[in-house]
């Protein structure tokens, strides 16, 4: 699937502003392991690249996930 050149909002079907791209990281650890092994905590998570389009009548926020052709 590829992005539209126009994104519409799934709610007002206003057209959405492009807003770039973003790293989006999930999960995380405790304080406590952040402390104790530091960047080694989250040596594991890998950014996932997302489009970020947001509605200015609306405020909803649609994210599309950025394939990589590696």
């Amino acid at each position: 699937m590829t992005i539209p050149a126009e994104v519409k909002c799934l709610r007002c079907q206003n057209v959405m502003a492009n807003l770039g791209q973003v790293s989006l990281v999930t999960g995380g650890h405790s304080a406590g392991a952040k402390l104790l092994f530091g960047q080694f905590a989250e040596m594991n998570e890998k950014p996932w690249p997302v489009d970020v389009y947001a509605c200015s009548e609306c405020l909803h926020v649609e994210l599309f996930y950025v394939k990589s052709d590696k």
